[in-house]
């Protein structure tokens, strides 16, 4: 199988960014994509994919259900426990003019395959473990306080913040602890579906400014 690597994705990731990975991938003739890495890794798979496939720029769709056309087929392959992203109909992604942090939302971004190894944590840096973890834990509680809070939603909600609050401490102390890393996947995960269902809340807001204007990692933010 014939394929390139785009690792010039940084957290946060900029606009910019989106489209040179667009251009290679047009050029290159690209008609799969794998986001693999932290949620900046498989944001930035879903903007590229989408400019595959719908024309402009990754601005005009910020916002809710704007993607017009369907997505090439996008795999997910998380490296840590925190954003979620692996199974969110959202991607997060700057605008490098304006330093918003801009939310594009639409079920065309969902990956149509998602591939959760809970060994592929192993080499987390600590602050990278506790700050993805921080995040994965502000979406399930935000989740759960959330006005748009259904039972279901409450059901995934409860079980990701057990296993974050039973696993992270374990999990940054020690990346390699398998049981504890196996957790914090899951719960990241379960999580992920929470807020696809519910939204984030006002933690989220702030930190999406933050990250927009400082460029603060998004986990250390909503932490």
């Amino acid at each position: 199988i014939a394929f390139d690597v785009f690792a010039d994705v940084e957290p946060n990731p900029r606009d910019s960014t989106i489209h040179r990975g667009a251009e290679i991938a047009r050029a290159a003739g690209s008609d799969l994509f794998v986001g693999f890495g932290g949620g900046s890794a498989m944001d930035a798979a879903k903007g590229i994919a989408l400019l595959m496939t719908n024309p402009g720029e990754v601005a005009d769709y910020d916002g809710i259900n704007k993607v017009a056309n369907d997505l090439p087929f996008l795999v997910a392959v998380p490296t840590t426990a925190g954003t979620g992203s692996e199974v969110t109909a959202n991607a997060a992604l700057t605008n490098s003019q304006t330093h918003v942090k801009m939310s594009l939302r639409s079920p065309r971004l969902l990956p149509r395959l998602t591939v959760v190894d809970p060994g592929l944590l192993r080499s987390l840096p600590k602050a990278t473990a506790s700050t993805a973890g921080l995040d994965a834990l502000a979406h399930a509680v935000e989740g759960y306080l959330s006005v748009r809070a259904s039972p279901l939603s409450d059901v995934f909600a409860i079980e990701a913040i057990r296993l974050i609050g039973a696993n992270l401490r374990a999990f940054v102390a020690n990346p390699e602890n398998a049981d504890a890393a196996a957790g914090m996947a899951l719960g990241a995960l379960l999580a992920g579906f929470v807020i696809s269902n519910t939204g984030t809340g006002n933690d989220h807001a702030i930190a999406r400014a933050l990250g927009g204007v400082f460029d603060t990692p998004h986990g250390l933010a909503t932490g």
